[in-house]
């Protein structure tokens, strides 16, 4: 029994080791798994628009868009670029908007990220 008492540092060290081994081989499993290594994964705060638009518009001289506004019902509604899916409906009423941006909307107007959404919305929102 001393023997095992003696040793029972090692036996944790040994255990912890071994558990450390066990998450890093799941941890780059599921990268792996999910294409995603590690050192390929950035923080959402750092990326620009333009870079998480741009592979997707490698070497087209034409703007990615993601976004699609038109008009029902007399508001305006958010559907993704494919024009098929619905991202929103909102409150704001085409009729408040100034002539020239209500007719974009009404001809269907694209817009090419998130933040220009965005502020688009903050501005024309009531």
């Amino acid at each position: 029994m001393k023997k095992i008492m003696k040793h029972r540092p090692i036996y944790f060290a040994a255990a912890f080791l071994l558990l450390l081994l066990i998450c890093t081989a799941y941890n780059l499993s599921y990268h792996y798994i999910t294409g995603n290594p590690p050192s390929a994964e950035k923080s959402a705060d750092h990326e620009s628009e333009t870079i998480r638009s741009a592979p997707a518009n490698a070497g087209n001289p034409h703007p990615v868009y993601q976004y699609y506004l038109t008009e029902e019902q007399g508001c305006v509604s958010i559907y993704l670029d494919d024009k098929e899916t619905l991202y929103e409906n909102t409150s704001i009423r085409l009729s408040s908007l100034p002539d020239a941006l209500k007719t974009e909307i009404q001809n269907g107007k694209y817009i090419r990220t998130e933040k220009e959404l965005y502020d688009f919305l903050e501005n024309y929102s009531s």
